[in-house]
């Protein structure tokens, strides 16, 4: 086994968040604190896209089950949904709190957050002081469409189960969440499906 990197991709200046790989592994995404998103193309190791994706430091980046769309997160309290293949924003989804995971639902076109306050910024510790919730909003019309509380600290991650009848949610509350959507939630999205 060789010791040193076969290629090295460099240009990011802060913390990488999230690296992801294209389902065609032709591509791979990254996402960093330096508030840029960045496509690198696997065989020569040269980027080939970049954009300053959100204006404070980007918490996440997860694709969409479509392959062909990404949202990220930041901490300007905002989560942004892109198309892949030419780097354009598509959405914003604007929130009071800083936004740490955001995850693309495969049958709705729904988006859920998650994230919250930082913990020393709370001088107390109910959800709903801190913020602790997820949300969903409508992908298409940047609504938010509800709540769920539970967490008693910032959410730091969220995803939905594969076939969108579940999410699950982690905190630093220590607690792994997963929560089950209710009949209404199903009745009330057969008009999002996607």
């Amino acid at each position: 086994q060789e010791t040193e990197p076969v290629i090295v991709l460099e240009g990011h200046t802060a913390t990488i968040v999230r690296v992801l790989w294209y389902p065609t592994a032709e591509y791979i995404l990254t996402a960093a604190r330096d508030l840029t998103l960045r496509k690198w193309e696997v065989s020569t190791g040269k980027e080939v896209d970049l954009v300053e994706a959100h204006t404070s430091a980007i918490q996440d980046c997860q694709w969409g089950p479509d392959g062909m769309t990404m949202i990220t997160s930041s901490k300007d309290q905002s989560a942004k949904l892109w198309s892949f293949h030419d780097f354009q924003l598509l959405k914003t989804f604007s929130t009071d709190h800083p936004v740490n995971s955001a995850a693309i639902s495969p049958i709705f076109s729904h988006i859920l957050l998650g994230g919250g306050q930082e913990a020393a910024q709370v001088t107390t510790t109910t959800d709903r002081q801190g913020k602790f919730e997820a949300k969903i909003y409508h992908m298409v019309y940047e609504e938010e469409l509800g709540r769920v509380k539970g967490h008693f600290g910032p959410i730091n991650t969220v995803a939905f189960s594969p076939d969108g009848h579940q999410y699950v949610s982690g905190g630093e509350d220590g607690f792994v969440r997963l929560h089950t959507f209710d009949k209404d939630y199903f009745v009330r999205g057969e008009d999002d499906a996607v």
